[in-house]
């Protein structure tokens, strides 16, 4: 059973226009059964809706906030002798390309990620309450300010002491937070 159908969310670039239609392909051409992957992160997304980069390129992102760039692979050459000729050292050229492009992901993914929000509370994820946060997991967190929404009804926005990050919580979860508080 591939791993990737385990994860509770991807992360990709253009993950979701192009990433996870090869991947259902390939899958699907081994004998897989492919579940569907609702969550997926996708930093193209959040480049393109909350930035205005002069490119949205992962390379592009990568230079411009000094995180590194990808290996030059040459083009599709590469591609040819790998699958026509079954050269090893290209082979090893993609191996290296793969696993920089995976770090450079990552590093861009965490730069931007205080501009998304997660769509796996962490926090419930191991155990902890709906007021703990979603992006850490941490109880340690405290009431930053109440918004009213046009019907009159409260949302609780959270601060985290321990990531730093901001949450909202409804009045009911609220009321469950200042519970454990008291007890």
């Amino acid at each position: 059973m591939p791993v990737v159908l385990d994860a509770d969310e991807l992360v990709a670039h253009n993950g979701d226009k192009f990433d996870l239609k090869w991947l259902n392909t390939r899958l699907v051409y081994h004998g897989f059964d492919p579940k569907p992957i609702e969550r997926t992160i996708d930093t193209l997304a959040i480049a393109r809706r909350r930035f205005m980069f002069n490119s949205n390129r992962l390379d592009y992102i990568g230079q411009f906030l000094g995180l590194g760039q990808k290996i030059d692979t040459g083009g599709i050459e590469l591609w040819k002798d790998i699958v026509l000729n079954k050269d090893a050292k290209a082979m090893a050229k993609m191996v290296r390309y793969c696993k920089q492009d995976v770090k450079l992901l990552e590093q861009v993914y965490h730069k931007l990620a205080d501009y998304h929000n997660p769509k796996t509370h962490v926090g419930v994820h191991v155990g902890n309450e709906r007021w703990s946060c979603p992006s850490c997991g941490s109880e340690n967190v405290r009431i930053n300010k109440v918004r009213m929404s046009a019907l009159g009804i409260p949302r609780y926005t959270m601060h985290c002491n321990d990531c730093g990050k901001y949450h909202t919580i409804s009045q009911s979860v609220y009321q469950q937070y200042l519970e454990a508080k008291h007890s």
